[in-house]
């Protein structure tokens, strides 16, 4: 589609509603483990946590990890806060402007023995940000997000904020999701048959799944992306006096649902495998760096000046 489409910022009551139906389904254990990947989407959460570990751990070496200030901004569910608090042993906060996620990830932290702390606040309010978080330092080491700023559309005036967040040679990671054709479209016939199938074997399918997008059965009906390139976010962040700003391609793979927990552990160990054998042949993940045409999401990586 057109890069010049109209974007739509998703707004906060859709926003509730979606988190909302999170609750109600039991959509939210979607927390990364080293071990017993139960299905698609919590292998997908551990390799973009996992990049994210790899990228602080390059740039911080020779700091102490526990001295770190972390700030996930648009923290959902807590996933991503709730894998670094538990890696590094440091300070993470999330924010949220959604009750209900910060509700989610809250016991979520709880029931992972987890030091994260989750607070509702708005991207847009650095001062309310710094007062909940009691930053006294008034700047953060490391800003993070993940399937957040595809919704923004006044994305100068974000960078600018986290540039002023972050600290000297602070490091900014975000995962992006952008409108754009992947390999996700290459498997909706696939989706939509399971869908069916799922539909004759139980009729309550139907009310679980109401809120799913019928192609792709992702959170896609009431969540709007924004076209633009990697590229585009890239010089963003750029003219926000970033430097070493890098985007990485990443996620060849597709989200097939529905599937019952025997299959979808299938699944994520076909995905594992292929993973450890491209690894062998070519020395290099198949994960990241993998072509446009087929990613999911990309990276977008720099670091303040």
């Amino acid at each position: 589609m057109k890069e010049n489409k109209v974007e739509i910022n998703i707004g906060k009551e859709i926003y509730e509603k979606r988190w909302s139906n999170s609750l109600k389904n039991g959509d939210y254990d979607i927390l990364s483990r080293d071990e017993n990947l139960d299905n698609q989407v919590q292998y997908f959460y551990n390799r973009y946590c996992e990049f994210i570990l790899n990228k602080i751990k390059a740039h911080f070496k020779n700091y102490p990890y526990k001295n770190l200030r972390i700030l996930e901004i648009g923290c959902g569910r807590g996933t991503a806060s709730i894998y670094l608090s538990k890696k590094l042993n440091c300070k993470v906060t999330g924010i949220d402007f959604s009750k209900n996620s910060i509700e989610i990830a809250k016991k979520n932290a709880k029931f992972h023995f987890s030091e994260a702390e989750f607070f509702i606040a708005d991207l847009f309010e650095p001062k309310t940000i710094l007062e909940k978080t009691k930053n006294t330092n008034k700047e953060f080491d490391i800003i993070i997000s993940l399937g957040v700023l595809e919704h923004i559309e006044q994305l100068n005036k974000c960078f600018q904020i986290h540039n002023e967040l972050l600290d000297h040679n602070g490091l900014f990671c975000a995962m992006i999701v952008p409108e754009k054709k992947s390999i996700q479209n290459y498997f909706s016939f696939i989706n939509r048959l399971l869908s069916s199938i799922a539909l004759l074997i139980s009729p309550k399918f139907r009310d679980k799944f109401s809120h799913l997008d019928k192609k792709t059965l992702s959170k896609t009906k009431d969540v709007y992306r924004s076209y633009k390139s990697a590229k585009y976010f890239k010089d963003s962040l750029i003219k926000a006096n970033f430097i070493n700003v890098v985007t990485i391609e990443s996620n060849p793979y597709p989200t097939l649902r529905p599937l019952n927990r025997f299959f979808e552990k299938f699944v994520v160990k076909t995905y594992m495998i292929i993973e450890y054998l491209f690894y062998g042949l070519f020395k290099k993940s198949i994960f990241f760096n993998c072509s446009t045409n087929f990613s999911r999401c990309h990276f977008l990586i720099g670091t303040k000046n």
